[in-house]
């Protein structure tokens, strides 16, 4: 407490209390001399430290004499003389099992046991030697607690943060807060799941605040690791929890050990709350998981607002419905605001925001700036109108969502999950980058192979770094081929098939939280799980292309009125039954073949071209296509 008043009847306290314990060493070791007087402890108003010490952590009579002992020695050096002479040794100023137990009635051996909250909270520190003539010793955090200082251990303030954020800025999130705080127990540990783990960090703040408590916010894999301080590591968290009644907040991120995680939620038994979208495996404790509603457009709209950007009423509709206002840090936030003209402030901002998190994948994606137009694509009708639909949802979700109030359906929040199928090359993945051209956003294409792993744990770890980002950039995702990571759940039989089915169910739920477009691309759309399948909003069939549709790709790869083509047949050319894919990469080769020969694209030229894909491909030419 910081009140002077507190603070001086509080030491006050504690010196009775010292001089208490230096009167009973002196009846127990000057007897049969008179006997020393023990004063009376004064009351504190609202309690000593001591007194919310000693409730809070459940002593018995016996711990708490024993802890004031200690106390005693560490703050009292006459007290600390008096316990040299009991143990012989004019260096030995230390307390011991054995002096508590002459000079304190009651005692009891279970005082001293591991799992008693003397030694299992950290109230005391034993040092080396036979039992019960061990050195006791305060630990520095707890003889700051007891003089009502709330100084943090020193290994604990090295890796926690500390939550002092008010509750949240809209009215939705602080009525959520509100209601999970009016019938939070904090025996029950929560799981807190949102759209990234800053929106969940945020929701546990405003937590902390509305059940009066601090929040101690700390990466789980540090305490959860098998290093050879950990465990006094941990000890020092849970004595923290105790000694403040703060809430330990563990942000757990994919790829932690999941064994290890579940023994250490078991065992603690202080306020705890995990921020993850993970799913809790094996945990013999229940668990209340929260997730956390996306916010409504408006309010995001007035956070946008109130940064101060002064955009015009489109472009703050399109800031809100694409990226989270946290996306931009205040250095960038005043040389933005700097800008003079509107239109150039809001392209700042929009190219800002795109752009902020591009460079934190690695090889998990491929980040690809758009270029292709609705003019790129040859599709029939049902498919472009589909397509343009899906550009037309993302656009106008604000008005729709924000300025209307149409609910939203189910947990998926204002983000679309598309699904494009069809033969390979038949422009599922040009048709991605169609729409985030459109959209004015990157396309993320995500790299199966780097991001599948054979080790438990791993594919989940680099699917949530790629929700995170994608979250703040608010890119467009594209999961090619996405059979291979969404395939139909096996029959479980080993623990492979088990942690398998578990990277499943993480991708579904995740796919299903995510504020942005995801869109997935297959060649088997029956290979798909079903409970995925029910997911998605759009569905787009890709169908191979007949004669008419190849004729006028081949007019788009080679216009007769550039300069590099000389005579070319285009109905000729779609006589050959390929897709556009492969119609794109036989009109590149062939180009490479007239610039060989320093003459325009001719038949000849495409001829070879073609002989050369079919080849590469292992594929014979059919009947109709022999004529070539």
């Amino acid at each position: 407490m910081s009140d002077p008043a507190w603070q001086t009847a509080n030491l006050a306290a504690l010196h009775a209390r010292n001089a208490g314990i230096l009167a009973r060493l002196t009846n127990l070791l000057d007897a049969p001399e008179p006997l020393a007087v023990e004063p009376e402890v004064p009351p504190v108003p609202g309690g000593s430290a001591v007194d919310a010490l000693v409730a809070s952590m459940g002593l018995t009579a016996f711990e708490a004499d024993i802890l004031a002992l200690c106390i005693a020695v560490a703050l009292d050096a006459d007290v600390a003389r008096k316990c040299a002479l009991f143990n012989g040794d004019p260096k030995a100023t230390h307390a011991t099992f054995r002096l508590a137990l002459d000079v304190f009635d009651g005692g009891t051996w279970r005082a001293f046991a591991p799992q008693g909250p003397l030694r299992s909270l950290g109230l005391l520190e034993l040092g080396q030697g036979a039992f019960l003539f061990r050195p006791l010793s305060l630990p520095e955090r707890v003889l700051h607690a007891v003089m009502g200082v709330g100084a943090l251990d020193e290994s604990v303030e090295q890796i926690a943060r500390r939550l002092d954020a008010g509750p949240p800025t809209g009215a939705s999130r602080r009525a959520f807060v509100d209601a999970v705080a009016a019938d939070w127990s904090p025996g029950t540990v929560l799981q807190v799941r949102a759209a990234s783990a800053h929106d969940a960090i945020q929701v546990v703040s405003a937590l902390c605040a509305a059940v009066k408590r601090g929040g101690l916010l700390f990466d789980a894999a540090d305490l959860v690791t098998t290093t050879v301080n950990v465990h006094a590591l941990r000890v020092a968290v849970r004595r923290e929890a105790w000694l403040s009644g703060s809430v330990t907040v563990l942000n757990v991120a994919a790829g932690i050990d999941y064994a290890a995680l579940a023994r250490f939620i078991e065992r603690f038994d202080a306020p705890l709350v995990l921020v993850s979208d993970l799913p809790m495996v094996a945990i013999q404790r229940p668990i209340r998981v929260l997730d956390v509603p996306p916010e409504p457009l408006v309010e995001r709209r007035e956070l946008w607002q109130a940064m101060g950007f002064d955009l015009d009423a489109d472009a703050l509709d399109q800031l809100a419905s694409t990226f989270a206002p946290a996306t931009i840090s205040p250095q960038v936030l005043g040389a933005l605001t700097g800008r003079a003209d509107r239109a150039e402030r809001s392209a700042a901002v929009w190219s800002h925001c795109r752009a902020a998190s591009r460079d934190r994948l690695g090889s998990l994606v491929d980040v690809i700036t758009p270029r292709a137009t609705f003019d790129d694509l040859i599709l029939g009708e049902p498919q472009t109108l589909a397509l343009r639909g899906l550009v037309r949802q993302m656009r106008h979700r604000y008005q729709v969502f924000g300025r209307w109030g149409v609910p939203l359906v189910g947990a998926g929040g204002i983000g679309v999950a598309a699904l494009f199928a069809g033969p390979s090359g038949t422009g599922k993945t040009l048709a991605a980058e169609v729409i985030a051209h459109a959209l004015q956003l990157d396309l993320y294409r995500v790299e199966l192979s780097a991001v599948v792993s054979k080790y438990i744990g791993e594919t989940e770890k680099n699917l949530h770094r790629i929700f995170e980002v994608a979250e703040q950039s608010g890119a467009v995702l594209l999961f090619d081929e996405a059979d291979a990571l969404f395939g139909k759940r096996s029959e479980v039989r080993d623990a492979r098939d088990r942690y398998a089915n578990l990277e499943v169910s993480y991708l579904l739920q995740r796919i299903e939280r995510y504020q942005g477009l995801a869109v997935l691309t297959t060649n088997l759309r029956e290979s798909l799980d079903e409970a995925f399948a029910r997911r998605l909003r759009v569905v787009v069939s890709f169908a191979f292309p007949d004669r008419e549709a190849r004729a006028a790709i081949w007019r788009r790869q080679l216009p007769a009125e550039a300069a590099y083509v000389d005579a070319v047949e285009y109905e000729r050319l779609a006589g050959l039954e390929i897709a556009g894919g492969t119609i794109r990469t036989v009109a590149l080769d062939a180009v490479f073949h007239a610039a060989e020969d320093q003459v325009g694209v001719s038949m000849a030229h495409l001829r070879a071209a073609a002989h050369a894909e079919y080849a590469r491909q292992a594929r014979p030419l059919t009947s109709k296509e022999r004529w070539w």
